[in-house]
């Protein structure tokens, strides 16, 4: 998967969540597909990938790459996070004025079961989205994994 690739027809990408586009509102407007630990972000029109952002890092506003330190999280946790976010997965939905409906996605803060054995996990968020979890530094405005 390449900046520049047309996404293949059997791949249908999902539209990037609003909270994915309050950390990296260039994307707006555009989609999502997830591969491997990668996430390609898509224009809709073209089908083209922009931009590919590999699992701990997410690009800013202003073009630059995030590179933190990678959280960690053993398979258990990962699948407690996950079990977690699906499980209390809520949507909301806002009427707009063409009586369209838009779904509201809302970032969680990681479960106190995580927290006490990962004290630095206190300071992420995630959101679900689908069967997938990202876990985001909301302070470093960046995706730090994709879980799925």
């Amino acid at each position: 998967m390449n900046v520049g690739e047309r996404l293949p027809e059997r791949v249908q990408p999902r539209p990037l969540p609003p909270d994915i586009v309050n950390i990296a509102p260039q994307y707006r407007g555009y989609d999502y597909t997830v591969v491997q630990d990668e996430v390609a972000i898509i224009d809709p029109r073209s089908r083209e990938i922009v931009d590919v952002i590999p699992e701990r890092g997410f690009t800013a506003e202003n073009g630059s790459r995030y590179e933190g330190t990678r959280v960690v999280l053993s398979s258990e946790q990962r699948q407690i996070l996950k079990r977690t976010a699906l499980s209390s997965m809520t949507v909301g939905s806002t009427a707009s004025t063409n009586a369209s409906n838009t779904a509201c996605l809302t970032l969680q803060p990681v479960p106190d079961e995580l927290v006490r054995s990962n004290p630095e996990l206190a300071a992420y968020r995630y959101v679900a989205i689908g069967d997938q979890v990202v876990l985001v530094d909301p302070r470093e405005r960046k995706i730090v994994q994709v879980i799925d």
